[in-house]
């Protein structure tokens, strides 16, 4: 049987779906993607056993097969052949063990089939709710929230972001929130329409990571529907099933020091190519930064175990007394990274007390700090 499509079609699906399976398993069959033809079309299955992704497109297609073959192989042959290339598919069911041909002009390729018999099932679901967001805004949740996730395993419930819905000051919203006991994010937007019965879900890290891959240069809606242990997303001609983690995610609304009332203003640029310059001295693993606070002023210093240091002033806007504190240097790039705008705005209580960081533009994204001891 044959199958003509163009490779970058073709190099597309499978770069949508391929990065959910593991290099490594234990069962062969995890490592395949799944083959579907018919009707001129062609379907796609990858799964790791916790997420389940299929991708659809058009192809000349000679008849209905259904069989797997190695993902990453497959994948890495197809984009080391190029772009808007026209590629044949051919199949020799009747072989055994079954064979996939690929050709590409003068090229040939064989890879191996094993049954689609084994290969887990892929199954959609119900869901009590269903909605689309924008690409945007499910982009935004996710990204400013992604890094503060826990690599915890002992706290499994805190190994992804936790969506729900919430009133905010008389509006509701849909929040995302992350955290690693050290560090905390908060992001949210404008509810979607037909999302209020979403129910409190937490998202696995790796499934947001997969999102926003997928969510990457795509323009328009995305469709979600959300069950206690099961998301769904369909993105595109892409459909993302993934489990989620069964857990309770702890009240984070405790840990948010909205009572901080000393207001510290700096640029976020000036901020970050600061810390970035002068955590250079360091060959820390955790790259500590101490912050001496003035009224015109921040002075950051750093220093290294082989009596290296390095100290930078730059201008900040601030009213109080002075305080000096400090943070893990990564935990503060990673949220200015995420903040928009031209200022960053932490709001502090004393040395050894959380700080809230907002930008100085956007309210909809908080971020909190817990220092280290000086």
């Amino acid at each position: 049987m044959k199958v003509q499509v163009n490779s970058s079609e073709l190099l597309e699906a499978l770069g949508h779906i391929q990065s959910i399976v593991e290099k490594r398993n234990a069962k062969p069959i995890l490592s395949n993607v799944k083959i579907s033809t018919k009707k001129n079309k062609m379907s796609f299955y990858t799964t790791d056993l916790e997420i389940f992704a299929k991708e659809v497109i058009e192809a000349s297609v000679a008849g209905d097969l259904t069989t797997t073959t190695p993902i990453h192989t497959f994948y890495d042959v197809l984009r080391k052949i190029g772009s808007d290339q026209k590629v044949q598919l051919i199949f020799e069911p009747s072989e055994k063990p079954v064979k996939m041909l690929i050709k590409s002009g003068l090229s040939e390729f064989i890879l191996p089939c094993l049954s689609a018999e084994e290969f887990p099932d892929f199954e959609e679901g119900r869901h009590d709710c269903e909605f689309k967001i924008s690409c945007s805004d499910l982009s935004y949740l996710i990204s400013a929230t992604k890094h503060a996730i826990s690599y915890d395993d002992t706290k499994y419930y805190l190994n992804g972001i936790f969506l729900h819905v919430v009133e905010d000051d008389g509006v509701k919203v849909l929040r995302a929130v992350a955290t690693d006991v050290h560090r905390l994010a908060m992001a949210e937007v404008t509810l979607p329409s037909n999302a209020a019965l979403l129910p409190e879900i937490i998202l696995p890290r790796k499934t947001a990571v997969e999102l926003l891959k997928l969510i990457e240069g795509y323009q328009g809606d995305i469709t979600l529907g959300g069950s206690p242990n099961k998301i769904t997303a369909i993105i595109g001609n892409t459909t993302l099933v993934s489990k989620l983690i069964d857990g309770k995610f702890p009240d984070y609304n405790k840990a948010i020091p909205y009572d901080n009332f000393k207001v510290l203003e700096a640029s976020i640029d000036q901020l970050s190519n600061a810390i970035d310059l002068v955590t250079a001295i360091s060959s820390e693993k955790v790259k500590a930064i101490k912050l001496k606070i003035h009224q015109s002023r921040i002075t950051l210093h750093a220093n290294d175990k082989i009596s290296a240091s390095g100290t930078i002033d730059i201008p900040a806007s601030y009213e109080n007394e002075e305080i000096t504190t400090a943070f893990n240097s990564r935990y503060i790039l990673d949220i200015l990274d995420n903040l928009t705008g031209e200022k960053v705005v932490f709001k502090l209580n004393s040395s050894d007390r959380a700080v809230l960081v907002e930008s100085g533009s956007d309210s909809n994204c908080k971020f909190v700090l817990m220092p280290l001891k000086i």
